[in-house]
């Protein structure tokens, strides 16, 4: 009779691999949403710097 289960070392090794991959889309989709604040935080201050220009002339 054939024994098709997995080893400890095989789930393991699978069990890492599926963790890296879940912590490498985490780590990207939290990125862009920092590069999204980071965008929109810089936007606002050209904004305010600019209406501050408009006052000083």
């Amino acid at each position: 009779m054939e024994n098709n289960s997995l080893s400890d070392v095989e789930l393991e090794q699978m069990l890492i691999s599926i963790i890296h991959t879940e912590n490498n889309i985490l780590m990207k989709r939290i990125w862009g949403c920092l590069k999204k604040e980071l965008a929109k935080s810089k936007n606002e201050l050209l904004n305010e710097l600019k209406k501050g220009d408009k006052y000083d002339k």
